[in-house]
């Protein structure tokens, strides 16, 4: 897959997402207040649990709890990301910026989905799938989860995902968005291929081996009561002890292997096919 360039000006990753570069935003902060550093210093270790430097500026501050949670979502496992109403994303992991062949995660900013079908190379109309599954989560607001999604080719590989799908709110419980979770389930569902072939073949050979015992009982079948038959006619006609002792042994023998091949009656082969499941008791 293709990497894209990126290109980044110069700065924190927060002040980078202001106007000139958070210049503005800065200057407010210059006179501080003592009791807002006190407070975002108690922020700032009841979330990440450090102790920083009590020289630190309200930007610092910011940006030290911004970096917290960005590294949380950069190693998460999956694929994570959110989008805004317009289903432009926000963020995402560093997962999901593998996927898209990015450098890093902060390329994820600002995609539209248009641009993530490039990026992902997935097949004609499968973008506007995913994308019509955030709309309706959105629009409904209701969650969708641990839905298997179409498969999709990633460097040449088809890949199989499981993914979740949760509104996001605001502090208003109006709806500005989604987050979802992907997870790649491909191992676990070639598993399921492999077994569902196995399955079939067997299927198709126990369905073989029925069809020629079945095509054996008859061929076998056929000629001993042939002979059986003929036995029994010259047995009536011949007054030689010798001969006539010869043809009872002729029609006890065919009697018997007809009995012991378990096709006298027509459950014979039934029997045998039992056998052949290991279901006949003995």
């Amino acid at each position: 897959m293709k990497k894209r360039s990126l290109t980044s000006n110069e700065g924190s990753p927060l002040t980078n997402t202001l106007p000139n570069n958070g210049k503005k935003l800065k200057a407010n902060f210059k006179n501080e207040s003592p009791h807002l550093l006190n407070f975002l210093a108690t922020l700032n270790k009841l979330v990440t649990g450090q102790t920083n430097n009590n020289d630190m500026t309200v930007m610092e501050y910011a940006e030290e709890l911004h970096n917290y949670y960005e590294s949380i979502i950069a190693c998460m496992p999956n694929n994570v990301y959110w989008l805004d109403r317009n289903c432009v994303l926000l963020g995402g992991n560093d997962n999901l910026a593998r996927m898209f062949g990015l450098k890093s995660r902060s390329g994820l900013v600002g995609l539209t989905y248009e641009q993530m079908t490039k990026y992902a190379n997935w097949t004609e109309g499968q973008g506007e799938i995913f994308k019509q599954a955030e709309i309706d989560v959105m629009t409904t607001g209701m969650p969708r989860f641990n839905v298997e999604e179409p498969p999709v080719v990633i460097d040449g590989k088809t890949r199989y995902y499981i993914s979740s799908k949760v509104a996001l709110y605001n502090t208003k419980r109006e709806i500005i968005g989604i987050v979802g979770i992907s997870t790649d389930i491909t191992e676990r569902k070639q598993a399921e291929i492999a077994l569902k072939e196995a399955k079939e073949k067997a299927e198709t050979a126990n369905k073989a081996k029925t069809e020629f015992l079945e095509n054996m009982r008859h061929d076998i079948r056929t000629p001993l009561i042939g002979i059986t038959g003929f036995a029994n006619i010259i047995g009536d006609e011949v007054k030689d002890p010798k001969i006539k002792e010869y043809v009872d042994n002729l029609t006890a023998s065919s009697n018997a292997s007809v009995c012991v091949s378990g096709f006298e009656t027509k459950s014979g082969i039934k029997s045998i096919m039992k056998l052949s499941h290991n279901s006949l008791p003995l």
